[in-house]
């Protein structure tokens, strides 16, 4: 851990005070900050060569310090992903699976690392496949899930057609589906009533978001096989990777979503192990 980047939220309540701590930590230790544009933005940072735009950060650094919340990591991760640097994810809030690490533990997290070293947490990707007239327009990785929802303002059921290597699953009617990692499951999926997943999974998750059925449950599928979601809605609808709008998918559209070949890697803090994280966001055991 010698160049460290820096990306944060830019929260000007407490981000100034958190990245001026970290910074002057990172140089106390002979080690090289490089900040994001808008990162350094938000401090008195003078070393303007080691100020870069985020998709400019990766070439430069060695490890990666992200400071927000997990919506912060997961857009970090997607300009890092060829490269695989390893990420320290600090929740600036208090909900966060991926960014499990306190303000109030960061410098003694550090302290920790910089004497001991670290450990990585690998967490798999997927790659969703989108064609034009047949060809390949795109492939986009994804951390934690691919959505799809209504392109609509109304409360119009969809219609998707899943298949895992053409092998007909199911056709959903429902408000959306999700198609999760084990990582993602902890995400939007959970919130619709999927199960959590231990990360070190190899699995694909596929969740309806409020069925149409109650017998329309969500499936784990090995993470080998290739999904294949054909849009059966007269309407167009919404394809969201990570929370980012993509594209309208429209009738008979076909997407394919299959187990990606890059991993994120995640650096595990010391002392902490993922059921501890879970009990303190789920706040499990507490009446």
């Amino acid at each position: 851990m010698k160049n460290i980047g820096i990306f944060c939220k830019p929260d000007k309540e407490r981000s100034p005070k958190i990245l001026s701590n970290l910074v002057s930590w990172i140089f106390s230790k002979n080690l090289n900050p490089f900040l994001e544009y808008t990162t350094a933005q938000l401090i008195s940072f003078q070393n303007t060569d080691n100020i870069l735009p985020m998709a400019d950060l990766p070439a430069k650094i060695d490890t990666l310090i992200v400071l927000g919340g997990d919506g912060t990591l997961l857009r970090a991760a997607h300009f890092i992903k060829e490269r695989n640097i390893p990420i320290l994810g600090v929740n600036l809030g208090s909900l966060g699976f991926l960014t499990e690490i306190t303000i109030q533990e960061l410098i003694p997290v550090l302290e920790l690392i910089h004497k001991k070293g670290y450990s990585i947490d690998e967490r798999m990707t997927l790659t969703t496949l989108l064609f034009s007239n047949g060809l390949k327009e795109k492939s986009i990785s994804a951390l934690n899930d691919v959505t799809f929802t209504n392109a609509s303002q109304g409360s119009r059921l969809l219609k998707l057609c899943v298949k895992a290597d053409n092998t007909w699953i199911n056709t959903f009617l429902a408000d959306g589906l999700i198609i999760s990692t084990p990582t993602g499951s902890t995400a939007y999926s959970l919130s619709a009533g999927g199960p959590i997943i231990h990360p070190s999974m190899h699995a694909i998750l596929v969740t309806p978001i409020c069925p149409h059925m109650l017998t329309n449950r969500p499936i784990v599928i090995p993470d080998t096989q290739i999904l294949e979601v054909i849009s059966k809605t007269k309407e167009d609808i919404l394809l969201t990777i990570d929370g980012i709008f993509i594209k309208k998918i429209s009738y008979e559209e076909e997407v394919y979503i299959k187990k990606a070949k890059n991993k994120i890697s995640l650096i595990q803090a010391p002392d902490k192990d993922y059921y501890q994280v879970l009990r303190s966001k789920l706040n499990w055991g507490k009446r």
